[in-house]
């Protein structure tokens, strides 16, 4: 009998052991699984969040098809008139090269009618003038022969006054110029700019206000200044200023 009883008391520990253990390992099962749930319902908070940024991610792609889509109209329409501008592009510079090439060909043309003007006065101030003097040697010689009459000495100095410039202008019935003193007075600044520029070609007097206006008013501040310089003066186009900067160099 004591010994059914020891036996009972020793499966009775046995079994409070072992139910001691499940208890623990069940409430660490619980815990694991409470710690699980929670990491679970995180989860679903994070796929719930990409959801909602996958949605918004495809509603701005299709938007953005819908966009590409009409861009896709807008270029097929405005295609032809792209090409349409092209041509009138190619057509313009075309004409403007044909236009640019005709101004020097004029330019060319206008220089070279001014160095034969130069010439040519050049070569009446060297002809005319020894012919004068020719003339007013003759007279002091036909002076200081015998025998000649006053009459004819006044002919002969007529006909040499008729040679000479004051003769001429009185020939074509102008008034002989008359004898002034030189008067001296400061130029303005435009008045510089047209002795320097008045010959170049479409310079008005306009761009030459400009450009004094603008402080291009002596040889010295034009040779400082670049073509792209003076293409910032109102009324210079390209073709002004490359005609300025040939003329006054740097």
């Amino acid at each position: 009998m004591d010994d059914e009883l020891t036996r009972a008391r020793e499966r009775l520990k046995k079994l409070w052991t072992a139910y001691q253990t499940q208890e623990r390992e069940l409430d660490a099962a619980l815990k694991k699984i409470e710690s699980l749930e929670i990491r679970l319902k995180e989860k679903e908070k994070m796929i719930e969040t990409l959801r909602e940024v996958l949605e918004a991610r495809e509603k701005e792609i299709k938007d953005l098809q819908m966009k590409n889509i009409e861009l896709e109209g807008t270029i097929e329409e405005l295609r032809p008139r792209i090409k349409e501008l092209e041509e009138m592009h190619e057509k313009d510079l075309e004409r403007y090269a044909k236009l640019f090439t005709l101004t020097e060909d004029l330019e060319a043309e206008l220089e070279r009618v001014r160095k034969e003007m130069a010439l040519r006065d050049k070569w009446f101030e060297e002809n005319l003038k020894p012919m004068y003097n020719l003339c007013q040697s003759l007279y002091e010689r036909e002076k200081l022969l015998e025998g000649v009459k006053g009459e004819e000495r006044g002919d002969f100095r007529k006909r040499l006054d008729e040679l000479s410039p004051e003769g001429e202008a009185v020939k074509k019935g102008e008034k002989a110029p008359k004898e002034e003193k030189v008067k001296f007075e400061k130029l303005s600044a435009e008045d510089v700019l047209k002795g320097l520029l008045g010959d170049i070609r479409n310079m008005t007097e306009e761009r030459i206000a400009a450009l004094a206006a603008a402080g291009y008013d002596s040889e010295e501040a034009l040779r400082k200044a670049s073509v792209f310089d003076l293409m910032k003066v109102d009324g210079i186009s390209p073709t002004l200023a490359k005609k300025i900067k040939e003329r006054f160099p740097q």
